[in-house]
């Protein structure tokens, strides 16, 4: 089948043990069936600790430590998998992360989840415009369907606004709100403060921009000079392109439209804050901020489908 990608996440490396924030610290990873046969088939000591540290259910997986690490990852933050049977050993999820993929009846797009920090820099570093690249071209595959094609389409008009570079930042934001029926705009931070402590929350980290939300003034209507259009246009292209395929009906692909928006007024209006009194912007702040609503949110449905709800 083609695949398909954007320009943006190209290229992509994982900095392994300059990780500051190791996906194999505090996520419970499933094992699929054909890293677990492999597995089965190691010898030798190593073969003895695979066995002692996966979890045999139902639904194989590694057990983690009690401060919540993977038992493969050392103490310079390497996997030992890696160094004692090679890369290809990982199983899927290991592979895929930080990547997650849209699926079309005649192709499949790959992009990067901003949960990691290296992706996160390396997406909202980019500088020029958001372009979509073929990977693999392959004949023989289905037609889109009619759904198909208007959730394409509308999502290419969405993300030709966030990339009108005719227009500020918070203009294309606006024109995003208002397709999606500007419910995020009705609510203040101070409200949606609120709402996101409602929400299935994993570090104290988040708690904490959470108590600072209410006390910003909304600075779309007047952004410090400091903060750059570019880093949010990446932003917004990201969440477009991540969450609108799955989209079911109009409905659904404006509220998703709608948790896009609100997801970079949320992140701007946290950057703002960093920036205020002279401080200088830089992509690292915001690419860490992007990186801790990307973890508390987009990797918990159930906190996507009560965004989805209200919006």
């Amino acid at each position: 089948m083609t695949q398909a990608t954007l320009n943006i996440f190209q290229n992509f490396h994982c900095i392994a043990g300059d990780c500051k924030h190791s996906c194999c610290i505090g996520w419970e990873i499933d094992i699929d069936e054909d890293a677990l046969d492999d597995y089965r088939q190691v010898g030798g000591d190593f073969g003895r600790r695979l066995s002692t540290n996966i979890e045999w259910t139902d639904t194989p997986h590694f057990k983690l430590t009690k401060d919540e690490r993977r038992p493969f990852l050392n103490q310079q933050n390497l996997c030992d998998i890696i160094l004692n049977l090679g890369e290809e050993s990982l199983c899927q999820i290991c592979t895929d992360h930080p990547r997650f993929r849209n699926f079309f009846s005649d192709h499949t797009e790959i992009g990067l989840g901003l949960c990691c920090e290296a992706a996160a820099k390396q997406v909202l570093s980019f500088k020029e415009k958001a372009e979509e690249v073929v990977l693999v071209e392959e004949d023989g595959s289905e037609p889109l369907s009619e759904w198909e094609q208007t959730i394409l389409s509308a999502r290419q008009k969405l993300m030709d606004i966030a990339q009108d570079r005719s227009l500020p930042f918070s203009a294309r934001l606006q024109k995003i709100s208002d397709y999606a029926g500007a419910k995020a705009a009705q609510k203040s931070l101070s409200d949606w403060a609120a709402f996101y402590k409602t929400l299935e929350r994993l570090s104290p980290d988040w708690d904490e921009e959470l108590e600072i939300l209410p006390q910003i003034e909304t600075p779309l209507q007047n952004p410090p000079e400091a903060l750059p259009d570019t880093p949010f246009e990446q932003l917004l292209v990201y969440f477009l392109y991540r969450h609108l395929p799955d989209a079911e009906n109009e409905q659904d692909l404006k509220k998703r439209a709608g948790f896009a928006a609100l997801s970079c007024q949320i992140l701007f209006a946290l950057c703002s804050e960093k920036t205020a009194n002279g401080k200088p912007f830089s992509v690292n702040t915001l690419a860490e901020l992007a990186r801790t609503y990307s973890s508390e949110i987009e990797y918990s449905q159930e906190n996507i489908d009560s965004l989805l709800d209200v919006l």
